[in-house]
């Protein structure tokens, strides 16, 4: 197997006002030219003349960018989906892509991957809740990401919540 040395982004979530890390998801394939290219109907030629997809053949190479992560919180940021699955989680985790120095950040807190059909998809493995607009997906769930779309690790509304000082309360 080869070994790269890759440059990881640290990402610091210690900001008080920032109870969570915040991201905005832009999805399409930046190839050669730098431009979104998209997927186009193919005539129709008559039935059964498509050739059956082979390993390698329609896949974008390995060092192109099939999305972009825009992080909003707590740092400025963008980082670029390269590879076939990105995983982001705490510092501790050496094989996270986007390592976030939060102790309520899980080791391995999402993942987010191209599936072979092109779809982008969020795989939720914390403790603490992935949400994505809003929305919080439920661990060991999957949820299909569209651009656009807002990942936030850790409970967005805990926000004023949390930097308040917390406590209990009812509702």
């Amino acid at each position: 197997s080869l070994s790269t040395n890759i440059s990881l982004p640290r990402l610091s979530a210690s900001a008080a006002d920032r109870a969570s890390m915040v991201m905005e998801v832009v999805l399409g394939e930046y190839g050669d030219g730098g431009e979104t290219q998209e997927l186009t109907q193919q005539p129709d030629t008559g039935p059964e003349t498509t050739p059956p997809a082979q390993s390698g053949g329609d896949e974008a190479a390995p060092d192109a960018t099939w999305g972009r992560l825009i992080c909003l919180a707590p740092e400025p940021g963008i980082h670029e989906l390269k590879q076939r699955q990105c995983v982001m989680g705490r510092t501790t985790n050496a094989h996270a892509q986007i390592q976030i120095d939060d102790a309520r950040v899980s080791s391995s807190h999402c993942k987010i991957f191209r599936t072979p059909e092109g779809a982008v998809q969020l795989l939720d493995c914390s403790s603490n809740g992935t949400y994505v607009n809003g929305k919080a997906v439920g661990k060991s769930r999957l949820l299909i990401l569209s651009s656009g779309d807002e990942i936030a690790l850790l409970n967005p509304s805990a926000k004023a919540h949390e930097a308040a000082g917390g406590g209990g309360g009812g509702g």
